[in-house]
């Protein structure tokens, strides 16, 4: 009776610590050059209970083609205002950026938790997704993949 006890515990201790209830990082990746301008995203999506619960995106824009210097404070001020400016005042977002105009490079980064975050606000983001309860690890990192992003 004491081998069969320990022999379940085991078996329990081993699903719970492989899957039951544990945290995991999916982090996705996408880059490209568009319109003179090279861009790396890298989003960070946290997840408990194999529930997406805390998303990072990390955006890294530079100039790829002389001509788009010309563009530059226009792409900028259009990327800090549209990001920045939409949701500057949503709960649960987070948005940071630092430009240097020297080099043409910008940097931007969101920070979204995803419970406190309404329905609305991830249909801006077009993150209809994580507003599911139901939405997995295994579901995102697929979505993911299927909008061109690389995921580990």
């Amino acid at each position: 009776m004491k081998k069969i006890k320990f022999l379940l515990l085991a078996v329990f201790a081993v699903v719970c610590f492989t899957g039951c209830g544990a945290d995991k990082k999916l982090v996705c990746t996408q880059s490209g050059t568009e319109s003179g301008m090279k861009n790396n995203v890298e989003v960070t999506i946290n997840f408990s209970n194999n529930k997406a619960s805390k998303v990072k995106m990390d955006m890294a824009y530079e100039i790829a083609a002389e001509e788009a210097k010309e563009q530059w404070d226009e792409m900028i001020g259009m990327l800090d205002g549209m990001v920045g400016g939409m949701f500057a005042d949503k709960a649960g977002i987070t948005f940071s950026s630092k430009e240097d105009k020297n080099n043409y490079k910008y940097t931007a980064t969101l920070d979204m938790d995803l419970n406190k975050m309404s329905k609305d606000t991830k249909g801006l983001l077009d993150m209809d997704m994580f507003a599911d309860e139901d939405t997995s690890y295994e579901a995102v990192k697929k979505s993911a993949e299927e909008d061109g992003f690389t995921c580990k």
